[in-house]
C-alpha cells in the first residue's frame, strides 16, 4: 500500500486527533467512509506527465492508485480506531472526456473498481448533467449540491437500509436500424 501525499497524511492525522478526543471524552468513534471527487485532471493531461504538475503519475493506473488509496485508508484508519467495519469510499463517475474528446478512460476505470470492490460505491454519474459553459469541465453550484444529496443517499443506503447500494449505470441496450434503446439501472432522480 502507498500513503499518497501530504494530503492523505493530514486525513490520517484529523482521524487520530478526533478518536483522541473521543476517548478522552468516553466516546466511541468508526470511521464509516469518505467522499472522493476527483478524476477530471486525470482527464484533462491525457497522459501528458508535463499538463500533469508535480508527482508521480501513469495516465493508466487510475483504478489500482484508487484501490490503493481505499486500502490504505482502510488499513490506518481501523489501526487508529480499532473498527472492524470497512472504510468505504463514496464517488462519482467522470464524464469530462467530452469536453477533451477522448476515450472515457477514467470513467471506465471508476466503474471497474466499483464493479470489483464492495468498498467503492459510485453515487451519481456526471452524464447527465450540464456543465459550465467557460470551461465544461467544471458544474454549476447546484450540480455540486445535487452530487451531495446523491452521496447522502449512498450513505443511507448502505448504511441505514444495509442495501446494496447500485449506482446509475446502463444494463441493457438494443439495435433497431438507427434507433439505439438504452435500459439503465432503477435510481433516485433529484
Amino acid at each position: 500500500m502507498i500513503k499518497i501525499t501530504s494530503y492523505y497524511n493530514q486525513v490520517i492525522n484529523n482521524v487520530r486527533t478526533v478518536y483522541n478526543a473521543c476517548q478522552a471524552a468516553g466516546l466511541t468513534m468508526i470511521v464509516p467512509g469518505f467522499m472522493w471527487t476527483q478524476g477530471e485532471e486525470d482527464m484533462r493531461t491525457g497522459g501528458n506527465k508535463q499538463s500533469y504538475g508535480s508527482g508521480q503519475w501513469d495516465p493508466f493506473q487510475y483504478h489500482t492508485k484508487l484501490k490503493n488509496m481505499i486500502d490504505s485508508y482502510n488499513t490506518d484508519i481501523k489501526a487508529i480506531t480499532g473498527q472492524t467495519q470497512d472504510v468505504c469510499c463514496f464517488s462519482y463517475q467522470v464524464c469530462t472526456h467530452t469536453r477533451y474528446n477522448r476515450y472515457p478512460r477514467i470513467a471506465f476505470e471508476q466503474e471497474l473498481l466499483a464493479e470489483q470492490d464492495s468498498r467503492m460505491l459510485m453515487a451519481k454519474p456526471m452524464y447527465n448533467v450540464d456543465y459550465n459553459p467557460s470551461d465544461y469541465v467544471h458544474a454549476p453550484s447546484g450540480t455540486y449540491r445535487n452530487m451531495g444529496n446523491h452521496y447522502g443517499i449512498a450513505c443511507f443506503k448502505k448504511f441505514v437500509l444495509k442495501e446494496k447500494f447500485k449506482w446509475v449505470h446502463p444494463i441493457k441496450y438494443t439495435l433497431n436500424g438507427t434507433t439505439l434503446d438504452i435500459e439503465f439501472s432503477p435510481c433516485v432522480i433529484l
